[in-house]
């Protein structure tokens, strides 16, 4: 009897190890289980890195972005703007119904934490209020627009319209980012992924647009022919100083550059905690630290310029 025991327990062993693959193969690990409830949307599905307050670099803003503002003085009267945004947290009212309410995990706080990019991707088809209204993807470009058109209007004095896209690439301070928009290559356990981090890689966007810049930008009388007298008094080789009011919103690192006329050369920049080259002028707010709520840190700025006299400026 103890015998035929013997054998029936050493039979069960062998069964069970024999099938312990394909048991352990059907149960979800606890890791991909928790990534899909967390970043679960019904016409949505897939799956997002866990959440940890530890990996948010802005703990006191729902906003964590690295941008770069390229501004590329044509004139006088006309400045290109290229602005590159690394979102790596957006602040949840922005995006109407679908995250009022979302819930990132244990320890996370609705007003105090926004959604990080992992979230953003996996939600960015998904209408923001229901059917017919604005995708969550469409809401974040509406915004990043807002904000430029807001920037320009009040440091530029000048009014304009802005275009926004999603993009796959950017370089913010001179370095660049690593970016992804694919919501299916942003999470641990993905091809090629292997951080778990819910805020990397970044989600990338670009917006343009072109600025009529208003005359008292370039301390010239309105009335004036505005280029002729602009460069005329360049030649003769007065130095002319051009100023600006940048800002920054909570939550953002913001990286300024302006680049003077082709037919100009920067002297020397105002504060002169800015970098001042030939080329260009750059200065940085870094506003990580701020409160959801605090207003935009500001500086007002300035660029000396003088003649370049070279064979493409006659």
């Amino acid at each position: 009897m103890r015998a035929g025991l013997k054998k029936i327990h050493s039979a069960s062993l062998m069964t069970l190890l024999l099938f312990l693959p394909a048991m352990l193969a059907l149960v979800p690990t606890a890791s991909s289980s928790t990534h899909e409830l967390l970043c679960y949307y019904p016409e949505e599905p897939g799956f997002c890195d866990e959440w940890d307050r530890d990996d948010d670099q802005t703990p006191s803003s729902q906003t964590w972005i690295n941008s770069q503002y390229n501004f590329n003085m044509i004139d006088t009267s006309q400045v290109e703007l290229e602005m590159v945004w690394a979102i790596h947290e957006f602040e949840r009212e922005s995006f109407g119904e679908v995250f009022d309410m979302f819930h990132l995990g244990e320890g996370s706080e609705p007003d105090r934490d926004g959604i990080p990019a992992d979230y953003i991707r996996n939600y960015i088809g998904v209408e923001s209020a229901g059917p017919g209204t604005p995708t969550v993807g469409q809401k974040l470009l509406s915004e990043a627009e807002g904000i430029i058109v807001d920037m320009l209007d009040n440091g530029f004095g000048a009014q304009t319209q802005a275009t926004a896209e999603f993009v796959d690439s950017a370089i913010v301070a001179g370095s660049p980012i690593s970016c992804e928009s694919d919501p299916t290559k942003d999470a641990i356990g993905e091809p090629g992924v292997i951080q778990d981090n819910a805020y990397w890689p970044a989600l990338c966007l670009k917006v343009t647009a072109t600025v009529d810049l208003d005359a008292s930008a370039v301390n010239i009388d309105s009335d004036a022919d505005i280029e002729r007298t602009y460069r005329g008094l360049l030649i003769m080789g007065a130095e002319i100083a051009t100023g600006f009011t940048l800002q920054s919103p909570a939550g953002h690192d913001s990286n300024f550059k302006i680049i003077p006329p082709d037919y100009a050369q920067i002297v020397s920049v105002t504060p002169a905690a800015g970098i001042s080259l030939p080329e260009y002028a750059s200065w940085g707010i870094n506003s990580k630290a701020q409160n959801n709520n605090a207003p935009d840190q500001t500086l007002d700025v300035s660029l000396r310029m003088k003649y370049k006299a070279n064979a493409s400026t006659p």
